[in-house]
């Protein structure tokens, strides 16, 4: 017996069978200017922040412009991330670690690549078929994001560093061209 599911979108929106793009990976982030949208969830400010000095010690990003969601619960408007993603290489956002979190998350990193910005999410594990999903529903199946242990928000400093530390790797390797 065929079964079949259909998944809705947390956010209340559906694509219809649109075909969106990804933007063209950098070769490096050595030098880039990276956008980082946090999306106010409990401690996605102070783990964005590991992952961005990670990212800047490790990799060598030139600058970083931060920017939060006045709603964790709904994608960024386009007047936020154009303003964000304006001077920007890449994008980065998160953290996903609920459902209607992790689905406006790879929202919004669908919406930066869709502006031609290199872009990643970043869920928690216990999100990541919802995530998929709403890629899916946004025409791109198999869209790549960072994916790191439930629970972060959480998590201690200790905690929080062992998550980017698990993040890095997976945000270099999305936004450079060694996804493509």
């Amino acid at each position: 017996m065929l079964h079949s599911e259909e998944f809705l979108s947390p956010t209340g929106s559906r694509s219809g069978g649109q075909t969106a793009t990804v933007a063209p990976r950098i070769p490096s982030l050595r030098g880039a200017r990276a956008a980082i949208l946090d999306n106010g969830k409990r401690n996605g400010d102070r783990f964005l922040a590991e992952v961005t000095r990670l990212l800047t010690e490790q990799y060598g990003l030139a600058s970083v412009t931060t920017a939060r969601k006045p709603d964790l619960s709904k994608p960024a408007g386009a007047e936020l991330l154009g303003e964000l993603l304006e001077p920007a290489d890449v994008f980065i956002t998160g953290i996903g670690d609920c459902g209607s979190c992790s689905a406006c998350s790879v929202i919004d990193a669908i919406a930066a690549d869709g502006l031609g910005v290199p872009a990643v999410a970043v869920c928690t594990d216990e999100f990541q078929v919802g995530g998929a999903a709403v890629a899916r529903l946004r025409g791109l199946p198999g869209y790549q994001f960072a994916v790191v242990p439930h629970p972060v928000g959480l998590l201690d400093e200790a905690g929080l560093a062992d998550r980017a530390k698990k993040a890095v790797p997976q945000i270099v390797s999305i936004l450079t061209a060694s996804a493509s």
